[in-house]
């Protein structure tokens, strides 16, 4: 016999979030404007239009703002908030997993690029911007990139996507979106994916890595209680260990190869959690509640 109080809370869900206008509006607000400043730059219309970036960088958080609190419900808003800053959901262990997992992965490349001989171990040193301002260079990476995109995609693409599929499913999907999310940059000079043309490798591990990234950016998500804030420091601490070193377009690459090693093995051990098809939410207060 079918329980009922998880249809009517899997219908309730289905209300709730809407994955399929949350990505279309995010999609406008982020392509129209990338679009128009790779023109731009090209005919010489303007020389960087930094305010079509950031209308682009912020589309992710502007769509999850209306599509949350045009879902009038006070639990909801409250628990989309509540994700974003409460660092009490983030255990010990996953500081240090949420933290220093891409630091690891970055060292780990490049002493593997160094023992291949295609790299050297001084790739690991610091770099001028960030050692002439340090606060100031992980404040830029921390606002431009993580905190507007992840409250879009964790903060409610994650959640609405997982409504209607597996989080295996889910995870995928939103990395293909991810993926296509970012490619009008590839066109924009000036741009770090602009700039990854000089090794075609680079760009292709660029644009795969967001496959193993999302899946363990669902791992930490989820078994943080749906933090929103560990999925924007994961991603602030990736981008973080990328830009503070000098790290060789090849080395990339096998960064990319140890994600998926990484992500691997976090599906094996994580299988049944990745594949499971029922999920709901306790709106009114701030748990994720699969079925057993």
């Amino acid at each position: 016999m079918p329980d009922t109080r998880k249809d009517l809370e899997q219908t309730r869900l289905h209300r709730l979030y809407r994955p399929v206008p949350f990505f279309s509006v995010d999609f406008v607000l982020t392509w129209a404007p990338l679009w128009l400043m790779a023109i731009g730059i090209r005919k010489g219309w303007f020389e960087r239009g930094m305010g079509l970036l950031v209308i682009a960088g912020i589309s992710a958080t502007l769509s999850a703002l209306y599509f949350v609190h045009k879902a009038r419900h006070p639990g909801f808003v409250r628990d989309f908030w509540i994700r974003a800053v409460d660092p009490t959901r983030i255990g010990a262990g996953w500081w240090f997993v949420v933290l220093f997992l891409q630091f690891a992965l970055k060292i780990a490349s490049v002493v593997l690029a160094a023992a291949f001989g295609i790299g050297a171990l001084d790739q690991l040193q610091p770099t001028q911007a960030f050692l002439s301002s340090p606060i100031t260079f992980l404040l830029f990476l921390l606002v431009f990139g993580p905190i507007p995109e992840e409250l879009g995609w964790r903060g409610y693409g994650l959640d609405a996507l997982r409504t209607r599929m597996n989080l295996l499913e889910a995870s995928l999907l939103l990395s293909v979106i991810w993926g296509i999310w970012h490619l009008p940059l590839v066109f924009v000079e000036g741009s770090y994916q602009h700039g990854l043309l000089e090794y075609p490798p680079s760009l292709i591990a660029f644009f795969v890595a967001f496959f193993p990234t999302s899946i363990l950016m669902s791992w930490i998500y989820y078994r943080t209680g749906r933090s929103t804030l560990s999925a924007i420091l994961f991603h602030f601490a990736g981008n973080a260990a990328g830009e503070m070193f000098h790290i060789a377009l090849p080395t990339r690459v096998i960064s990319t190869a140890l994600g998926f090693l990484v992500a691997a093995v976090v599906l094996w051990k994580e299988w049944d959690m990745f594949t499971q098809r029922e999920f709901w939410l306790d709106i009114e207060g701030t748990e994720a509640v699969p079925a057993a």
